[in-house]
């Protein structure tokens, strides 16, 4: 949901994109990017793009993470071929997007070299406590693993994507998870350890 003032500044962008006059955001792209990406407004993005307005995505993807947690695959195709930083932050729009269960913007991000092991593979983990079963199954398919400890201070445990299913009783994210812990050939503890 945008702010008022969110609102306020994406139709001063639209006039000033197609009605080829000047506006008082022009020299603001960046902050422009990152609202259209927010709201979903894939030709608002183009325009920016078209303008100029991806000078600023090597240093600041927030655009790609703003598109990543809505799900919006169509705009983080855009941003990435613009030269967003996939890997900023940690890989953090791959968590975005695999928490908030968008296997479609998993799988882009994960073709557009984002690190699936990155931050001990929290990202299945966050699917897994979720139970996004579609986005489990992409995360395992380019080699998450299913030992991965979920950061919790002092105390990561592994196999924690194990865990979160089962604490939330999310039987299908559960059974792949097993299926593929069998696979790996890895010995799983869901006990106490």
């Amino acid at each position: 949901m945008l702010t008022e003032k969110e609102k306020r500044f994406m139709e001063d962008i639209q006039a000033f994109l197609f009605s080829g006059g000047e506006s008082p955001h022009a020299s603001d792209n960046g902050v422009a990017l990152k609202i259209a990406s927010k709201s979903g407004r894939v030709e608002v993005v183009k325009a920016l793009l078209d303008a100029g307005a991806g000078d600023c995505l090597a240093q600041d993807s927030e655009a790609l993470m703003n598109a990543s947690i809505k799900g919006y695959v169509d705009i983080a195709k855009l941003l990435l071929d613009a030269g967003a930083n996939v890997r900023e932050d940690n890989d953090l729009a791959l968590r975005l997007a695999s928490e908030a269960g968008h296997a479609d913007m998993v799988s882009v991000l994960l073709k557009a070299g984002a690190n699936v092991h990155a931050g001990n593979d929290i990202s299945i983990c966050l699917a897994s406590k979720n139970g996004h079963t579609e986005t489990a199954k992409v995360l395992l398919h380019f080699g998450a693993d299913v030992r991965c400890a979920y950061p919790q201070g002092a105390h990561a445990n592994d196999d924690e994507a194990l865990r979160w299913a089962l604490k939330k009783d999310h039987a299908e994210v559960l059974e792949i998870l097993l299926d593929a812990g069998v696979s790996q050939g890895t010995p799983l503890r869901i006990g106490g350890g």
